[in-house]
Parts: C-alpha cells; sequence; structure tokens
C-alpha cells in the first residue's frame, strides 16, 4: 500500500509518512479565511427575518413592492371618484334648489295673473272642502259621466240655478276629463260648505311639469297630449276659486262655486255705470 499522498504535502515539502496529520491541517488552514467568509455570508443570511420570511414565502414580495405604480394610480383614482362624487352632489342640489326657485316664480306669476282667483299649492295647504256629500272613481268615459251627474243632481237640490249649476258641472267636467286623460285611476269628491259647493278631483298621475304650469293654466286649450277641452282657463272663467296642487305622486285640483251669485259692490257697480 502507497503512503497516502497529498499535493499540498507535496508542495509543502512534508514527508508522506507524517502527511495524514499536518497536511490535512494545512489543507484546513489554508482553507480556513474561505471558510469563514462562507459561514459568516450563510450566518447573515439566516439571520435576517425578512430574508427568512422571503425563502418560506417562495422568494415573492407583497404586491405594493411589486407594483408601486399600479397602487399609486389605484390611490389617486379613488381620490379622483371621490371629489366627482363630490361634485355630481353638489351639481344635484343645486339643480334642486333651481327647481323649486322655478315652481315658486310659477305660483306667483299664476296668482297675481289670476287675482288669486288660482292657488297653486302643496296638498296639505289646500283649503279644507267642507263637509262631504258624495264620490265616484273616475277611472274612465262611464266614471266622468257618473260624476258629472251627481255634481248637477246635487247642485240643484242645494238651490243653484241652472246657469251656476251648468258651468259648475263644466268647470268640474274639465278637472275631470284631464284626471282620466293624464292618470289611470282618480277620485271625484262633492263637498258643501256654508254657501259654497266644492268639487275635488285627486288622481295618482305623474303630474304637471314645472315647465308647464304656467302655461297650462293661462294659455287658452293648452295641453300635453290632444284635448278639445279649454283646461284650465274655462274653468277659471266657471267658478270662484280654483286650487291645484300636483308633483310626481299626482294632482288634486279643487273647484269651488257659490251657490247664489255673489251681490256687487255698489261701489264697483257705480263706477262701472260711469265709465
Amino acid at each position: 500500500m502507497l503512503p497516502y499522498e497529498n499535493p499540498a504535502c507535496s508542495l509543502l515539502a512534508v514527508p508522506p509518512t507524517e502527511s495524514l496529520g499536518r497536511c490535512e491541517s494545512v489543507v484546513l488552514d489554508s482553507q480556513k479565511p474561505i471558510m469563514d467568509r462562507a459561514r459568516s455570508r450563510s450566518g447573515s443570511i439566516e439571520g435576517r427575518p425578512s430574508d427568512r420570511l422571503a425563502r418560506r414565502s417562495g422568494g415573492r414580495r407583497s404586491q405594493d413592492e411589486q407594483f408601486p405604480e399600479l397602487v399609486d394610480l389605484f390611490h389617486r383614482t379613488v381620490l379622483r371618484l371621490a371629489a366627482l362624487t363630490r361634485k355630481l352632489d353638489l351639481m344635484q342640489a343645486r339643480l334642486g334648489e333651481a327647481e323649486a326657485d322655478r315652481v315658486r316664480f310659477c305660483r306667483e306669476v299664476i296668482t297675481a295673473v289670476t287675482r288669486g282667483k288660482f292657488e297653486l299649492t302643496d296638498a296639505f295647504a289646500i283649503p279644507d272642502p267642507g263637509r262631504p256629500i258624495a264620490e265616484v272613481a273616475i277611472s274612465d268615459a262611464d266614471g266622468y259621466a257618473a260624476a258629472r251627474q251627481m255634481i248637477r243632481e246635487y247642485a240643484e237640490q242645494a238651490g243653484m240655478d241652472d246657469e251656476r249649476s251648468g258651468e259648475l258641472v263644466l268647470a268640474a267636467g274639465e278637472a275631470i276629463s284631464n284626471a282620466v286623460k293624464h292618470a289611470r285611476e282618480g277620485t271625484c269628491g262633492l263637498y258643501r260648505r256654508e254657501d259654497s259647493l266644492v268639487i275635488r278631483v285627486s288622481d295618482s298621475g305623474s303630474g304637471v311639469r314645472p315647465q308647464d304650469l304656467a302655461s297650462a293654466v293661462l294659455v287658452p286649450g293648452y295641453s300635453t297630449k290632444p284635448s278639445l277641452g279649454m283646461g284650465f282657463t274655462l274653468m277659471l272663467r266657471l267658478s270662484d276659486h280654483i286650487s291645484m296642487a300636483t308633483g310626481t305622486h299626482g294632482t288634486i285640483v279643487q273647484v269651488e262655486k257659490k251657490i247664489a251669485p255673489p251681490e256687487e259692490d255698489p261701489l264697483v257697480s257705480w263706477v262701472l255705470e260711469r265709465l
């Protein structure tokens, strides 16, 4: 058996008989700096918690670290959407205020032009109609005819003359016709006050649009749908007072007419005679 020969021992001129122990130590001593550096590197890697966590997770980083540009874009988009939502809410509030101002202006114009004879108001502000007498449904032509007949008969019983009762029937007929034409369901109620009869026509239609209010009340024959009636202008001439509330949930029209013609003011009669 040949003695153990180590190239490192030959290079260092160490006899073969002594090579087993000494040369191994020489080789180890010569490799010690390299091994120490390797151990220090491996130790430092194992010592970092973040790197150990990265090794456990397969070396993957979080999405925020992998895609910082996308995360920033997402945050900026959310902020922009929030700003746009605030602007939209503000615009809607301003539109609501503008619509309310338009309705208020129409009410003032109609009241001024009709000298208070036509009152455009809210449903809760419509005057109390008085003692209820009868009520009929007015969803079709049969209901329209029944309501007119009811009004005519009671007007005669209340002592209203033929001319005034005919005017009341015509005025109420226009309100009933509008309800039948523009709404699917409606009612016509007859009420009695001390010196007048009141007709209240209610429906569940979509109401009169604010931009159409002035024309619907003041323009003869105006209608958003084809009609042969004269509408509110005829009602104004044939009744003593009209109250109306309209909106998206329906319309209420209340027509009032005195049982007996009102007495003329002597001063007004004297002025009219001299004109």
